[in-house]
């Protein structure tokens, strides 16, 4: 599960040292009005807020709020005495005095309720809602009610800035309100929040706000609980852009980031998701947030984690860890940080490491301090690792607590992914009818919240927010062009007309009015062909879209479909040993190989080639991970930048799984050490792959028998399917060849040059 963190926004009240020093000098020429007043009491706000706690800057606030208070017994202004008493209550809150302040504040909204001064009536209300907590239940409804009432004042005071701000926060306030208390209201509260959102953006774009981040990324954040996750990618795209437009490098940057990455990891894309994430890190680490970094590290962690990268997961949190101090005081990011480390040891196959974060996790479940998010989450945990670790009654009695966690949120997400969980428990248990009946429970919630559709307009608002960025930069270029061309132009044509006097002048405007015509017939002719161009051109482009984005779902629907086989595959592998578990093993590589294909696919530009640089070491780090290698075996690659179609990527990445997996379980009985090279070559049309092993080799009593085995059989019918030659050498090892044409109809015989071998005749 993913965390998040709400948005502290403040209402600025602060004038600038400029501002102040105007104002000082306005003082020295005022008379004693209430304008007067207004001007020493915002320089006392300067004061107050002022960077750092010093004496002096108190001092000198009590001063201009005591000369405020002199002129005002004489004036005797209740909007006066409403202000003065709302402003001593910061004074007294900046002291550390808070009850004192409250009471102030209190104070000044009873004086100011009899005035007509509605703005500095919601300035107080707003002022009295920060008495009150956002994170506890039971203050947050005190808080609402206050806000409301001070988007009341403000809408009567006609300040629009002001409204639309405490619109806004109104409208976090109600979210958070509908995840406090899931149930029949929860829905009802969340589109509140749109409403209060919506009309907060609105206004501010009435008066040409800039700064819209807030609003955008808290919109997402609400269609996100909605589970309309296509509306929420949109608008937090939006905030990512709004902040860039006004440059803001705040932490507001780092938690919309963060917002991304959830919604992109909720739509599957856990690469895309990581990358966000890692965004959001880099900010959070530029102002050193150590909780926000855990935060987000773990975060990071469940992407690589699930796109089987734990390696990279591990480094994560090794640098999180070596750098910040540990989160001891926060339960909550202890209990990220401890599942965290327990999801990357079990993908790693180490449990003897995993087992002391199991045992936190346990511990910090049974404290009582856990909230139910977090709860859900080490449930989920700890399910997984019972699981894993072939312990079936311990992964019930905590799958039975998730269940009535999850039935008491009322969260589809929870409950469909508990449902999956049931799944593989009762799968392991041989319980075969009550697996299916959960699993199919599971597919219905999951579908009826992720539909193709969501996901691909996710993707094109994605793809659209990416594609204006570089329109943006292209139409500045395009424009400085224009500009210098116009002014090019300009300067010519004074020149002409300086040099050719009053006579030629007319003679040019006769020959140029001539010209004139005849350009706009041809420029007339162009223009319909350009039209008639640019719309043949847009349904070409319209349709190779179309087309892209179809392929695009096929490569999505099989690699989902793949991924299930391995699911079962894994589920099924529980429960078996011997032969039959090795057999399940041996088919979820293979399946997995042709997984990622077409994962690589899914995510390319290119729907049609495959990278093999980059593919290839992928698959062999994977292949590496499953078998848990202590460290004995080195990897050598020297894989070319080669670019395969499905026909020829398929049954390449299948022989390499086949060569390396009997390397790794064959190749180096006992301790020994040894090393594996795989290497991919071009030369022309012609292709050399080579795995290569220095271990025991084949065993000469055995050697026709092993050379008859399945994989053997397997690796030559891939080599046939792809019109190639397979040799096997076994003198000092391993050495499988497998040589082959881009283009089968090609005859050329053109050599490839192998680091083992000289040159290969082909």
């Amino acid at each position: 599960m993913l965390f998040s963190f709400l948005t502290v926004a403040v209402l600025g009240q602060d004038i600038s040292r400029h501002e102040a020093d105007s104002l000082i000098g306005i003082l020295n020429k005022a008379g004693a009005d209430t304008a007067h007043i207004h001007s020493l009491l915002k320089l006392a706000l300067f004061e107050i807020h002022k960077p750092g706690e010093f004496k002096i800057d108190l001092d000198s606030a009590a001063e201009f709020i005591n000369q405020a208070k002199q002129i005002n017994k004489i004036l005797r202004s209740v909007e006066a005495d409403g202000y003065i008493t709302l402003i001593e209550g910061h004074f007294q809150r900046e002291k550390g005095q808070r009850e004192q302040a409250k009471a102030s504040v209190e104070k000044a909204i009873q004086i100011l309720r009899s005035s007509s001064d509605k703005l500095q009536l919601g300035q107080a209300y707003m002022e009295l809602s920060d008495y009150y907590d956002w994170q506890s239940q039971e203050q947050l409804p005190t808080k609402m009610q206050l806000v409301e009432q001070a988007v009341n004042s403000f809408k009567s005071s006609g300040d629009a800035e002001r409204t639309a701000f405490s619109l806004r926060m109104l409208g976090e306030y109600y979210e958070k309100a509908a995840d406090f208390r899931k149930g029949d209201k929860y829905k009802e509260r969340l589109d509140t929040a749109l409403n209060k959102l919506n009309e907060s953006l609105v206004l501010y774009q009435s008066i040409h706000y800039p700064k819209l981040q807030g609003v955008y990324v808290t919109l997402g954040e609400v269609y996100s609980q909605l589970t309309n996750f296509s509306q929420a990618l949109h608008y937090e795209l939006m905030a990512l852009k709004a902040a860039e437009d006004v440059h803001d490098t705040t932490m507001q940057l780092c938690q919309i980031n963060n917002h991304i990455g959830i919604t992109l990891a909720l739509l599957s894309d856990y690469e895309k998701a990581a990358d966000y994430f890692k965004n959001a890190l880099v900010t959070a680490e530029k102002f050193k947030d150590s909780g926000t970094v855990y935060l987000l590290a773990t975060n990071i962690v469940d992407q690589y984690t699930r796109i089987n990268r734990p390696a990279d997961a591990r480094s994560v949190l090794e640098h999180v860890s070596k750098n910040y101090a540990p989160p001891m005081d926060d339960i909550h990011l202890r209990a990220r940080t401890a599942a965290a480390y327990l999801s990357v040891y079990m993908l790693l196959k180490q449990y003897h490491l995993a087992n002391s974060y199991c045992d936190q996790l346990v511990s910090m479940a049974n404290s009582g301090k856990i909230d139910p998010a977090d709860l859900n989450d080490i449930y989920i945990r700890l399910i997984k690792y019972y699981l894993n670790t072939s312990q079936y009654s311990s992964a019930l009695i905590y799958l039975n607590k998730n269940s009535a966690l999850t039935d008491q949120s009322g969260d589809p997400i929870r409950i469909a992914n508990n449902h999956r969980w049931w799944f593989s428990l009762d799968t392991a248990r041989h319980q075969y009818g009550s697996a299916i009946t959960h699993y199919l429970i599971y597919n219905r919630i999951k579908d009826s919240i992720y539909t193709v559709t969501k996901s691909q307009q996710a993707q094109q608002f994605r793809v659209q927010f990416e594609t204006e960025k570089k329109e943006d930069q292209i139409r500045s270029l395009n424009e400085q062009a224009k500009l210098e061309q116009a002014n090019l132009k300009q300067a010519n044509l004074v020149k002409n007309v300086t040099i050719g006097g009053v006579g030629l002048a007319l003679v040019i405007a006769g020959l140029f009015y001539r010209l004139y015509r005849q350009k706009r017939k041809a420029n007339l002719a162009i223009t319909q062909k350009n039209i008639l161009l640019e719309r043949f051109l847009t349904e070409k482009e319209r349709l190779l879209t179309e087309k892209e984005w179809l392929l695009k779902e096929v490569h999505h629907r099989v690699k989902n479909n793949l991924h299930t086989v391995i699911c079962l595959l894994e589920s099924q592998a529980h429960y078996l040993e011997n032969d039959a578990l090795k057999a399940i093993e041996n088919c979820q590589h293979r399946i997995y190989a042709m997984s990622l294909i077409h994962q690589k696919i899914y995510h390319s530009d290119d729907i049609e080639m495959l990278d093999m640089g980059i593919y290839l070491p992928e698959f062999v780090e994977y292949l590496r991970d499953s078998f848990g290698r202590p460290g004995r075996i080195r990897f050598q690659l020297a894989i070319d930048a080669i670019r395969l179609d499905l026909s020829h990527a398929i049954p390449v990445a299948l022989i390499v799984n086949e060569a390396v997996t009997n390397a790794i379980k064959y190749a180096f009985p006992g301790a020994r050490q040894g090393e594996i090279v795989i290497e991919l070559h071009e030369s022309g049309e012609r292709i050399g792959l080579s795995i290569t092993d220095n271990g025991v080799g084949i065993d000469p009593a055995f050697k026709t028998a092993e050379l008859n085995s399945l994989g053997i059989k397997l690796m030559k019918g891939l080599s046939r399917e792809i019109k190639g030659e397979i040799s096997f050498r076994t003198d000092e090892g391993t050495r499988i060849i497998v040589l082959f044409d881009r283009n089968p109809l090609n005859n050329s015989r053109q050599p490839i040059i192998l680091s083992r071998e000289k040159e290969t005749a082909i």
